[in-house]
């Protein structure tokens, strides 16, 4: 799994108004009940999902987990404040976690995405981390025919000012509610819930640029550089009308 934010201090500043609140809505769709001993935070971040989990359900212990030390040692620096928790922090890729003991809960937020072209292949790789009836909640790039309607749209404007569209668009990485409820249930899981998060804000077009520059090129190339698509995008309109969609899974592990 690539990293695909050119720092943690980028992931904090533009990822604070989505994952953030995303992660609040995650952790609050998670059942509530025992004391979750050991919990795993798959492609943690900053923190975001760990510090809504620790406010919103009883946990003993996390294991933090992601593929950049950068964003390792900012969710230390972010969760200083849980300093009667114990996390530990493992600088690794998700899909190749492993470990002896199986996790009562394991939570991704924003982070499955990034394992495209198999995402149901890291989905499966996780559960089978879950010890038998242990719990599963994630949130990943969502797709609904408004998210395809939005990812056009921007495709058209790449195109439009000369640019040209990646190989792996990031409209590639989505994945609808059935869909994720399917790779779920291939892998052993009985879902719980499945529903898609959809938000629309408007931003200045060059904050959105400035954004998806952060987050994951949409493009190869700009003759005209990040201006020329933002000057595209805002047409006659000093506003830019942005969608963001995630699809949010809770399951549970029904292996015996």
């Amino acid at each position: 799994m690539e990293n695909r934010w050119t720092a943690a201090a980028d992931y904090d500043q533009f990822a604070a108004r989505l994952q953030k609140r995303n992660a609040a809505i995650l952790a609050n769709a998670i059942p509530n009940g025992p004391v979750y001993s050991h919990v795993l935070d798959a492609g943690c971040g900053t923190g975001f999902a760990t510090a809504a989990l620790l406010e919103a359900r009883p946990v003993r212990t996390v294991t933090a987990v992601d593929v950049s030390r950068e964003m390792l040692t900012q969710a230390e620096r972010n969760l200083l404040r849980f300093r009667e928790h114990e996390i530990l922090y493992v600088n690794q890729s998700i899909t190749d976690l492993g470990g002896s003991q199986p996790y009562d809960l394991i939570i991704s937020n924003a982070a499955l995405h990034w394992t495209y072209p198999d995402i149901g292949g890291a989905i499966d790789h996780l559960a089978g981390l879950l010890r038998p009836g242990g719990c599963i909640a994630f949130t990943t790039a969502g797709r609904s025919v408004a998210s395809e309607e939005f990812d056009e749209k921007i495709s058209n404007a790449i195109v439009a000012v000369g640019g040209t569209i990646d190989r792996h668009p990031f409209r590639q990485r989505r994945i609808s509610p059935d869909e994720a409820t399917r790779f779920c249930e291939a892998a052993g899981l009985d879902v719980i819930e499945a529903f898609i998060i959809e938000r629309a804000t408007n931003v200045a077009p060059a904050e959105y640029v400035a954004w998806a520059s952060s987050s994951g090129r949409a493009w190869t190339e700009l003759p005209g550089g990040e201006a020329s698509l933002a000057a595209e995008l805002l047409a006659d309109q000093e506003e830019f009308r942005v969608g963001h969609w995630s699809t949010l899974i809770v399951a549970r592990s029904v292996q015996n």
